[in-house]
Order: structure tokens, then C-alpha cells, then sequence
């Protein structure tokens, strides 16, 4: 995890954004020189940016120990990935299911506040329609963002470790990162951000480029390794 936010802070192409007092310092648009990076964040010299970038994964994974580190399914992170995952057709499937719907129905899905008005019966259900909703919502959940606020902030302030929230599976997560080994510490807020209800609209145009990917591929015989390999 640590190795991708180092990545995204180098070539942030439009992935990432750092805002510093609600400034925009470093991003895609206007790239911050890495050599920048720790004194424009730390221009007091109380820590680094790898000491950012540590306390990030931290909160992400809902983790208080960098020796023991793994991704939590309460951390803010760990709910995305499962709702990312509530999919369980595919691209293809569920263009399939689209263009098999009638068309009242195909009509319905293209409102994007339908899937919120739906409620969460529908991760319960098995149908067309339900299996078609699950694939947007996922698709939804794969296009959020992510906004953290990471103040550093005096350890002796805070004599106990807290981590809250403001309400249970609240969107917002407030709370104080765990000290890092110089004594560093941040506090923090996490918030889901950019949640754009995908509709069957976006399901045509990624099918439609995912199918020209498809040619592309075959036409030129184009071969890659697995990006993960079993």
C-alpha cells in the first residue's frame, strides 16, 4: 500500500491531489518537485513525508501498529474493497442483462437516483434487475474517492490512543493516528467523497471500450505478463 501512495505522490495523474491549508500544492496540473515534498509539508522539520505517507496506510487499513499491519474490514478502506466485490456478473454479463431488460425497465435504471431510493435489499436479491444493480453500485463504489485530513499535532496532547466515529458506519471517521517512532503524531478525518451513482449509460460506454480493447488486443496480437501471478 505504502509503495502505491509513494507512487501516486510521484505521478499523480489525476488520482491525487494534495491540498495543503485548503490549497492545492501538488497534483497532476501542477506537480510539486519530490524534493519539495517534506519541506512544504513539514516546513518546521517535525517529520517527513514518509512519516505522512505511514500514518496514511495506518488509517486507511484501520491499523494502530506498523508491525502489525493488515487491512482491517471496518477501516474505511476495507469497506470499499467489499463493496467493490458485491458485483458477481462482469462487464459482459451485465450488458447482457441490459439489453435483455424491457425497455420501461431499461428507462428506470437510467435514473441515477433510483439505486439509492432501492435500499439495501437489493445486495439480497437474485434477479436480472438485482444482479444489473449490484454491477453499478459496484462500478460506483470503484470510481469514489477518497478525501483525508492529516494535521500533525503535539503527542503529549493526546495522553490515550482514540479512534471515532460520529455515528456507527458513519461516512466520516475522525480520530488520532497512532504515534509514529519519532513521537510524531496526526490527527485525522476520512471521508467517502465523488459518489457519482453509475447508470446503465456508463455501463454501455465501458462496455462499448472495453469491447474496442478486445479488438485491439487480438488485431495485434498483444501479449503481457499477469499483473498478479498465483
Amino acid at each position: 500500500m505504502k509503495s502505491s501512495l509513494e507512487a501516486l505522490l510521484k505521478v499523480p495523474h489525476r488520482n491525487l491531489r494534495l491540498f495543503i491549508d485548503g490549497n492545492l500544492m501538488h497534483s497532476d496540473e501542477s506537480a510539486l518537485d519530490p524534493a519539495l515534498f517534506t519541506p512544504t509539508l513539514f516546513p518546521s522539520g517535525q517529520g517527513n513525508v514518509d512519516d505522512l505517507l505511514t500514518a496514511m496506510c495506518l488509517v486507511l487499513a484501520g491499523c494502530y501498529d506498523i508491525h502489525d499491519f493488515s487491512l482491517r474490514d471496518h477501516s474505511v478502506l476495507g469497506q470499499i474493497l467489499a463493496a467493490q466485490k458485491i458485483d458477481s456478473v462482469g462487464i459482459l454479463r451485465a450488458h447482457q442483462i441490459f439489453q435483455s431488460l424491457p425497455a420501461f425497465v431499461q428507462k428506470e435504471l437510467l435514473d441515477k437516483n433510483r439505486l439509492p431510493v432501492r435500499g439495501l435489499e437489493v445486495l439480497e436479491a437474485t434477479d436480472d434487475r438485482a444482479l444489473l444493480e449490484k454491477y453499478l453500485l459496484a462500478a460506483t463504489m470503484k470510481d469514489c474517492s477518497v478525501w483525508q485530513t492529516f494535521p500533525a499535532v503535539v503527542a503529549t496532547n493526546f495522553p490515550t490512543l482514540c479512534n471515532f466515529s460520529l455515528a456507527p458506519n458513519a461516512e466520516v471517521r475522525l480520530g488520532v493516528a497512532p504515534w509514529l517512532y519519532r513521537g510524531l503524531c496526526f490527527a485525522y478525518s476520512v471521508k467517502i467523497v465523488d459518489l457519482d451513482p453509475k447508470s446503465p449509460k456508463n455501463l454501455v460506454n465501458a462496455f462499448g471500450r472495453f469491447m474496442a480493447g478486445v479488438k485491439l488486443i487480438r488485431l495485434e496480437a498483444v501479449t503481457r505478463p499477469p499483473c498478479v501471478r498465483s
